[in-house]
């Protein structure tokens, strides 16, 4: 895995609103950084290594809140339209 290019994916899909793929490439991240892969670099290179991996933990956590409350959200103003539509003579 590059951890730097499923960073910067993962973010772009967020952007899109594409909450499937963001959620997944949010978990292939963190099982990456669990299996004790090195974290993509946040910020700038410098910073202390452990800075890198708790932030990108913390983004694809957030990744995953986010998108799953979004998928949530989507879903119920489609079942809303539905029954809108049904109720319309």
């Amino acid at each position: 895995m590059d951890p730097h290019a499923t960073w910067r994916e993962m973010q772009s899909e967020l952007i899109a609103e594409n909450w499937e793929l963001a959620i997944e490439l949010a978990e292939a991240l963190l099982a990456w950084l669990k299996g004790g892969g090195f974290p993509p670099v946040i910020g700038d290179k410098d910073l202390p290594y452990g800075w890198h991996r708790k932030l990108a933990e913390a983004g694809a956590t957030f990744v995953i809140n986010a998108a799953g409350m979004e998928q949530i959200d989507d879903t119920e103003r489609e079942e809303q339209a539905a029954r809108d539509q049904e109720a319309q003579p």
